[in-house]
């Protein structure tokens, strides 16, 4: 196997331990909190899923893939309440267009640089570690406010 090989298997494998990391406190959160910040300034459980699924589907899925996608960041962030339901099948959706992505990938697309990008020079691969860094920033935030959460008495 090659050094490409390695990394590239590794993203794929990082990129679904996070999703199932997010998933397990989207399933334990109470649904009537999935949406509700744990303080002023904070977001919450489910925006933090719909912002990574909006991140990973755009630098991975359509920079990488080349998988269509039109991101509403706005939305990820405004959403105020929907369906658990609904919510584990966007990020789902989302984390497996983008493992399909990255493990897709060939050497030569890792490096090319796409003529439009959110971030200017940076080639495909590099756009698939930026999103696989920020999806472990979120994840960590992800646990620590499902662990609060758990400790609150019941809504």
């Amino acid at each position: 196997m090659t050094a490409f090989e390695a990394t590239k298997r590794q993203g794929v494998k990082l990129l679904r331990e996070r999703a199932e990391a997010i998933r397990r406190v989207i399933e334990e959160v109470p649904e009537s909190r999935l949406f509700v910040p744990i303080a002023p300034g904070t977001n919450s459980v489910g925006n933090l899923a719909l912002h990574l699924a909006g991140n990973v589907r755009t630098l991975i899925g359509r920079f990488g893939g080349g998988v269509p996608y039109e991101r509403d960041r706005a939305f990820e962030f405004s959403c105020e309440a929907m369906p658990r339901d609904e919510l584990l099948a966007t990020f789902d959706e989302a984390m497996q267009v983008a493992a399909a992505a990255l493990a897709g990938m060939s050497e030569e697309t890792w490096a090319e640089v796409p003529e439009e990008t959110p971030f200017e020079g940076e080639s495909r691969g590099d756009l698939a570690q930026r999103s696989l860094e920020h999806l472990g920033y979120h994840t960590g935030q992800i646990v620590l406010v499902g662990r609060v959460l758990s400790m609150l008495p019941p809504a």
